[in-house]
Order: structure tokens, then sequence, then C-alpha cells
């Protein structure tokens, strides 16, 4: 099939998985709509050997994906390629980012208070939205992928799993213990 293909090509070639879905994401809102895939497909000249193969691909798309809106976010891309849980590989480059932050001298505190923009103690989802997105890494993630992180932060450091903020408390708990297990990688590399 047409999206094997693809997806084999990419393993082959050793690219990132949200390297190719940022590639298919023209616009870069998070979601790679029909006529996003045909352009980019176009570009790679993947499928020249398959006569018409353009009018097909809206078909096998739909096919595949369980299409909301008419077009594929990241969670769709991911669980289709057999990824259940891309969040370590967000939380990874998070803390990757954030590690590179504090080698120039930010504390996880400041990095909180940078991305609580409103300066209240805790970090909603239009506060962590607009912060990931300003490190021009994660444009991938929609709303319902932010609210899955934050839950992730609550779920390791609160009991209220409806919690729809973190604190400076979760966020510092949450960071320090990765980014020092991140810098002791680093180190044994």
């Amino acid at each position: 099939e047409m999206i094997d293909i693809l997806i084999n090509k990419v393993k082959l070639l050793d690219i990132s998985i949200d390297s190719i879905f940022k590639y298919f994401d023209l616009n870069g809102d998070g979601s790679i709509t029909i006529n996003e895939l045909v352009i980019s497909l176009k570009k790679l000249n993947i499928f020249n050997h398959i006569k018409n193969w353009e009018r097909h691909i809206h078909d096998i798309i739909k096919s595949k994906f369980q299409l909301t809106d008419g077009s594929i976010s990241l969670n769709d891309f991911y669980n289709y390629i057999g990824i259940s849980n891309y969040f370590p590989d967000i939380i990874q480059k998070i803390t990757k980012i954030f590690s590179l932050a504090i080698d120039k001298g930010l504390k996880i505190e400041d990095i909180f208070n940078i991305l609580d923009t409103n300066h209240n103690q805790s970090i909603d989802l239009n506060e962590l939205t607009d912060g990931l997105k300003q490190l021009g890494t994660f444009n991938e993630l929609n709303a319902s992928d932010i609210q899955m992180l934050i839950q992730t932060f609550n779920s390791n450091n609160s009991a209220n799993s409806s919690d729809t903020t973190i604190s400076v408390n979760e966020f510092i708990s949450f960071f320090e213990e990765r980014i020092n297990k991140y810098k002791l990688n680093q180190l044994i590399k």
C-alpha cells in the first residue's frame, strides 16, 4: 500500500516521525489535510510509478485514519505507525531544550515563569500551548495533545487528575529529575 511504502521509506532513511509530520503539515497548524499530503507526496516523487495515485489518496487516507475534520492529527499519524503514546518523545524533547536553557544560566523556575505569562503561579492550556509553539518544535501539537501533556504532569505529581493547570512545584518536580538524568546520559555518551 502507498502509506506503507512511505512509512518504510522513512524508516529506511532513519528520519524522525515528527520531522516527517512537519514536512507534510505545510501550514504548520498541527494537522495534515489531504491537499497538503498530495502536494508533499508529489515533491517526494515516491509514487510516480503508480498511475493516477493522486485520485486514490483520499480513499486510502479515509480507510487508514479516523478523520474527524478531514485531516490527520499528529496523534492519528503516530497511532497509524504503531506508536500509541508519543508523549515520552515530546517530554524528552522539552527536557533537552530546558537542559540547554539551564546550561545558559536559567533555572527550572525561570523557565516556568517564562511560560506563566499571566504570573498566577500556574501554567494553563493556553500558556503551555503558546510557550511550546514559541520554542518552534511543537507546532504540530493540538489542544487535546497539550491537555494530555498537562495530565501527564498532574498524574505524576498530583492526586487530582481533573487539574487543568501545572503548578510551579509540579513543573520543577517533573523536570528536575528528567534534566539531571538527561545531563548524566550526555556525560556518559
